[in-house]
């Protein structure tokens, strides 16, 4: 018989609960949300129990669905009364773990591609290629209005804009083939011109500029 492998990824939240939203009361709950060694604990222990991820979920405002209110949210602990930005989570846990993955989830709809691409790109880089993005287009109408909006985008401008979205991102990640960076000291030559891509026009079906590295 063929052995099979299971794969385990943990659902951490960057707030005060996961899972039970009476966990952050718990008399054996863990110590300061705000702090790095919080979530650098929990990608050790979770990389010591052969976790393939620490995933991240996320949105980008407190909830008020209940009442048209954040009391319910902020009074109670609830998931979304508190999220830290999960891209910097998941930097300071790189910093002390070596081969779990790392999780991360960015709307499409309240950032851009170039921001994201170099976010996302650096992680990856820092962490040894460790980086994972779940996408979102986000629908909350609180979501909307932390970024000055009246409305939310309809489900299908969402998901269209997300299509063009990944399309540039994916189009900033080639823009420098994996031989570019040259960083001979005595030619002398960082980077090969030839093997970049300074930028992407609107010509090239691209909302933005090259990538960082």
């Amino acid at each position: 018989m063929t052995a099979k492998k299971l794969h385990l990824a943990a659902f951490v939240s960057a707030g005060p609960v996961s899972g039970s939203h009476g966990g952050w009361r718990h008399p054996k709950a863990g110590g300061d949300l705000l702090s790095a060694n919080y979530y650098q604990d929990i990608g050790r222990l979770l990389e010591q129990g052969r976790f393939d991820l620490f995933f991240i979920p996320d949105i980008v405002a407190i909830p008020d669905t209940l009442g048209h209110s954040l009391d319910s949210q902020l009074r109670h602990g609830a998931p979304g009364a508190l999220r830290l930005d999960p891209l910097l989570v998941l930097s300071v846990v790189a910093a002390t773990t070596k081969n779990i993955g790392l999780g991360v989830t960015i709307s499409t709809t309240y950032t851009q591609p170039y921001i994201l691409a170099r976010a996302l790109a650096t992680l990856d880089h820092l962490s040894g290629g460790r980086a994972a993005w779940n996408i979102v287009t986000s629908f909350q109408q609180a979501e909307a209005r932390n970024f000055g909006l009246t409305d939310q985008l309809s489900r299908d401008e969402r998901y269209d804009r997300a299509d063009e979205f990944l399309d540039v991102t994916t189009k900033l990640w080639n823009s420098w083939r994996d031989d570019a960076l040259i960083r001979d000291r005595e030619t002398p030559l960082f980077a090969d011109p030839d093997r970049c891509r300074g930028s992407i026009t609107p010509e090239s079906g691209s909302m933005c500029g090259g990538r960082s590295m």
